[in-house]
């Protein structure tokens, strides 16, 4: 089976936040077992472009090209609980009205797409989180500290399924 190619445009937390998010997966992985996401890997999702087979260049071209149409300040996201998501048994970072400005950001870049032609893949209605670890054991959702950090730019990336990191294409600075 060939590899499983996806574009997507991703907000990646700064290296304070990605060591405090690295730290709190050591400890959920003690209590919850399950496997870590690779740190270079980290992110929050805010629009996948990009199919499932081979790679599509001139797709994620145009993508860029809407993208950086998009004008929107720089914001401070905080994730304030830890949760499950039961069919992909995976622990993530979810947020209350701290993931407001990563809403807003993901519902310009979307129009910002359509108004080009590139619809978004979308399997579900978007919940901005970050995933911790995968093929965790199930527990009831945990309120934190907020973890918190601020976004100064979002990312074009491409991933392979089953590497540890993605390839940035494209970087669109916030204001």
């Amino acid at each position: 089976m060939p590899p499983q190619h996806r574009y997507a445009f991703v907000l990646q937390p700064d290296a304070e936040a990605a060591g405090r998010i690295g730290r709190l997966t050591e400890r959920l992985l003690r209590v919850r077992g399950g496997r870590p996401t690779p740190p270079a890997r980290l992110h929050v999702s805010l629009a996948s472009v990009g199919g499932e087979g081979a790679p599509n260049p001139d797709r994620a071209r145009r993508a860029a090209r809407a993208a950086a149409m998009v004008r929107r300040d720089r914001f401070v996201l905080a994730f304030n609980r830890i949760a499950v998501f039961e069919t992909a048994r995976a622990l993530v970072l979810r947020g209350d009205e701290g993931v407001i400005g990563v809403d807003l950001l993901q519902a310009a870049l979307g129009a910002a797409l359509a108004d080009a032609g590139v619809t978004p893949r979308r399997r579900r209605a978007f919940e901005p989180h970050l995933t911790l670890v995968r093929d965790a054991d199930a527990a009831p959702e945990v309120v934190i500290a907020p973890l918190a950090w601020t976004a100064r730019e979002f990312l074009l990336v491409h991933g392979v399924a089953g590497r540890p990191r993605y390839d940035v294409v494209a970087r669109f600075p916030l204001g």
